[in-house]
């Protein structure tokens, strides 16, 4: 008998997800997502207006969940929307994203840059 591994996937309809916390369910409109950090088995996610909630799910699910919707992975610990990355410091490897430095990660550096240099050339 074969399962389904997404049978336990939540939808994603019109940008908006829902996801499991502590207290219950939480809608979310993907695209006011700033960037998501570990947790240990859990993530907490960071609005564009500063506001965070626990989810539990990991960083690696929520990659997977957000992939189409311009997220990264920039270090083992954060996942970034792209659109919301305000500086770049190649030298420190930092990312400046509503005024949080996010760190990233020398394998992950190549894959950030071609991100930025791509959104670059959407504007």
């Amino acid at each position: 008998m074969e399962t389904n591994p997404y049978a336990n996937s939540p939808i994603i309809k019109n940008g908006t997800i829902i996801l499991k916390t502590q207290n219950g369910y939480l809608i979310i409109h993907i695209g006011q997502i700033a960037f998501c950090k570990a947790d240990g088995n859990y993530s907490k996610i960071i609005f564009e207006d500063g506001s965070e909630v626990l989810v539990t799910k990991t960083l690696l699910v929520l990659q997977r969940y957000f992939k189409k919707f311009n997220f990264i992975r920039c270090h083992n610990s954060y996942l970034i929307n792209i659109k919301k990355v305000k500086e770049y410091d190649r030298n420190k490897k930092i990312l400046t994203v509503l005024g949080h430095e996010i760190p990233v990660s020398r394998r992950k550096c190549c894959k950030v840059l071609s991100k930025l240099k791509s959104k670059n050339d959407q504007l």
